[in-house]
């Protein structure tokens, strides 16, 4: 896991091995266990209540290659800090070729004052024909309404 402090309204875990954002909250961590306290069989724990939880097993990034959709799995490839601002580097293999994807996510208010996420993309390297998808998992969201993209939403309901 990859936990980054936001701001101290909220904080995002990464899941670097499914290379997927797992968990967004409020608050901090409980620092537990034998690394901190000395107490056995309990682990680090998120404080107050998650705004989002992403519940999905399988890799949530897809290629659309000429017509032919298909999951595959991104690899962490790192973060960098930069004007107090982490990037968040991934990698997705494709023939011979690398699509590097860096995302940027990011603290925001909205227009009422209500806290929110922001999730930048930078994404190069992309084969001609191909295109690039992030499914997300909207399940533990309070409000569908509040979310907002300045990219292709498409939602699909099971």
């Amino acid at each position: 896991m990859l936990v980054l402090a936001l701001n101290d309204e909220m904080w995002a875990a990464y899941d670097v091995q499914q290379a997927r954002l797992y968990k967004v909250w409020k608050g901090g961590i409980s620092f537990n266990g034998p690394m901190y306290d000395n107490r056995h069989q309990i682990q680090p724990s998120t404080q107050e209540a998650a705004y989002m939880v992403n519940t999905a097993r399988q890799s949530l990034w897809r290629l659309n290659s000429n017509g032919t959709e298909r999951s595959v799995q991104a690899e962490f490839l790192g973060y960098k800090l930069k004007n107090n601002q982490v990037t968040i580097r991934w990698e997705i293999p494709i023939d011979d070729e690398n699509i590097i994807v860096e995302e940027t996510p990011e603290f925001v208010l909205d227009e009422s004052g209500r806290p929110g996420l922001e999730r930048a993309y930078d994404i190069s390297n992309v084969p001609a024909g191909t295109e690039v998808f992030l499914q997300s998992n909207f399940s533990s969201l309070s409000n569908k309404k509040q979310f907002r993209t300045d990219g292709d939403f498409n939602p699909h309901y099971s």
